[in-house]
């Protein structure tokens, strides 16, 4: 059976989970920022380098400025911030596919990781939020960097390389997080012996200093942004008043890594959360559960490289976060969702280390490089489990913004009016005062999504709430 045909189902799987997200979609709080900051391009190259709390987001911000400017009608906004999270998904299992599948030597496995990974609700406010979509994208450019890193490995080619550390650059400049791409592409390159390879052997002496080259691409997008935005960052609002290094508690970080992979992260991938953390003997229990599963499928693994890239992924993710969030009671973090997709790819890369030990036997491969009949039913069925593990979590968390739908009708009847009498966005906002936007922060005017006339004529505000009237 072919693969893309495959490849198109679990694509389309995502696109069904979500369907109620983008269908009726709708802005929460940090959505808001990040959109009405960057409705021209003039406003999006002044706040470019804005920081928001501990992010540079330049490309967040660029992105942000191509939404507004596709966004003609404001009732559109909503709909196009609504789609982008679940095709970033799309474009992440894709690559995510073709990792896998060189590494483990078949697309057969590269379907797997990518079912895994993409039909799921682990990471459900990645893909709920606008704001939360950058998640997903940063970690797309991630993947991008390590299917680049991949290559070089495979051929020697240096352009390789230097995609890897450019994708690299580009990860962080979509979201903080991001950062680490260097230093996890640096941890997969490394060329740990395999089986059977002493240390002094092979490529490990010749090429071992060229794995640490990705890391230069997250070094280069610091010297480019901490002289714009570190006096920001490091005074973060929300830190209360600390300096981010004074917020920052690896101890207590560690502790709350450890929690959570009990308490949410490998549930999850069963479709499963509790709102409420689980008491510490059950934690304690599920650490050793953990603990002895994990060296049971490191040992009869074939591929500890990709294992090894995904334990990366869920500690060195879950310690930053975690640590620089001390100031955060647990039991809020823990319903942070948003923190789980790197930790969530990290525990994929380390099931699909130990694999194909288990499943060559069970699903021989034919002589093509498509599937056997029985490796398709299996990909299939294992579609059709996510939908339904994954769907009632993804339903009831689901809410319709009735009140901001009709918001936006009613910014889009001003804007109108702006448009036919020749008024400009900042007399208009002057003239109809404050709203406060439904569904975001306090604080956030509504009125901020107006665009106003472009051929503006001399108004006053008294003149202007004549044609636009009451609220």
């Amino acid at each position: 059976m072919p693969v893309g045909l495959m490849v198109a189902a679990a694509c389309l799987a995502v696109l069904i989970l979500y369907a109620h997200w983008i269908l009726v979609p709708g802005l929460g709080l940090d959505d808001f920022n990040l959109l009405t900051l960057s409705r021209t391009w003039r406003e999006m190259w002044t706040h470019v380098w804005l920081p928001r709390n501990d992010h540079a987001l330049p490309l967040t911000r660029m992105l942000s400025g191509v939404l507004m400017w596709l966004a003609q009608d404001v009732r559109m906004i909503p709909y196009l911030a609504g789609c982008q999270a679940p095709l970033a998904v799309v474009g992440t299992m894709l690559l995510v596919c073709r990792f896998v599948s060189r590494e483990l030597g078949h697309a057969f496995y590269g379907l797997i990781a990518m079912t895994v990974f993409g039909v799921t609700t682990t990471y459900h406010e990645c893909v709920s939020s606008y704001s939360g979509s950058y998640f997903v994208i940063s970690m797309m450019t991630f993947m991008l960097a390590l299917v680049a890193a991949q290559s070089w490995r495979l051929t020697g080619r240096a352009i390789y390389l230097c995609w890897c550390v450019i994708f690299c650059g580009l990860s962080p400049a979509w979201l903080g997080g991001g950062i680490l791409s260097g230093v996890w592409c640096a941890i997969y390159l490394f060329p740990w012996p395999e089986p059977g390879e002493h240390r002094g052997t092979g490529p490990w002496k010749k090429r071992w200093w060229l794995c640490a080259v990705p890391i230069l691409g997250s070094l280069l997008f610091l010297a480019i942004s901490l002289p714009r935005t570190a006096a920001q960052i490091i005074h973060a609002e929300h830190y209360h008043g600390k300096t981010v290094f004074q917020a920052f508690d690896l101890v207590e970080g560690t502790i709350r890594t450890a929690r959570t992979l009990v308490d949410s992260q490998v549930l999850g991938m069963f479709g499963l959360h509790f709102i409420s953390p689980f008491p510490w003997p059950v934690v304690l229990v599920g650490l050793v559960l953990l603990l002895c599963g994990g060296i049971w499928w490191w040992r009869r693994a074939a591929n500890r490289r990709l294992m090894l890239l995904g334990i990366s992924l869920v500690l060195f993710f879950d310690l930053l976060a975690f640590s620089a969030r001390v100031l955060w009671p647990y039991d809020q973090l823990h319903n942070w969702t948003r923190y789980h997709l790197a930790p969530h790819l990290g525990l994929v890369f380390f099931l699909m280390g130990g694999l194909p030990g288990m499943m060559a036997k069970r699903f021989p491969f034919g002589q093509g490089p498509g599937l056997t009949h029985l490796q398709a039913r299996f990909i299939g069925g294992l579609i059709v489990a996510s939908l339904i593990c994954h769907f009632p979590r993804c339903e009831s968390n689901h809410f319709f913004r009735k009140d901001q739908a009709r918001m936006f009708e009613l910014i889009e009847e001003k804007n109108k009016i702006c448009q036919t009498h020749g008024i400009d966005a900042a007399t208009a906002r002057e003239a109809l005062g404050f709203h406060q936007m439904p569904d975001c922060f306090r604080g956030d005017n509504a009125w901020d999504f107006l665009r106003g006339s472009e051929s503006p004529k001399p108004m006053t505000p008294a003149e202007a709430k004549r044609w636009l009237g009451p609220e």
